[in-house]
């Protein structure tokens, strides 16, 4: 029986952060959009640039909590 590895493989893929960045646009500021516009920017260099949504006073605020420029 071959031994069991003692540490994991490395990963194949390459580091998010060596991503080129792209601008991003957030359509709806639901329940979805607030972690995933978090994650992404925290783990790579993407940038959002707009945030659109029925309500425009949703839109600004989700903007300001995430600090996306407004335009």
């Amino acid at each position: 029986m071959p031994a069991f590895p003692l540490t994991l493989p490395t990963p194949r893929t390459p580091p998010s952060m060596d991503a080129p960045p792209l601008r991003w646009g957030v359509l709806g500021t639901g329940w979805i959009a607030e972690p995933f516009v978090a994650s992404v920017q925290r783990h790579t260099r993407q940038r959002f640039t707009a945030v659109a949504s029925r309500a425009a006073g949703r839109a600004k605020a989700f903007a300001e909590r995430h600090g996306i420029p407004a335009g």
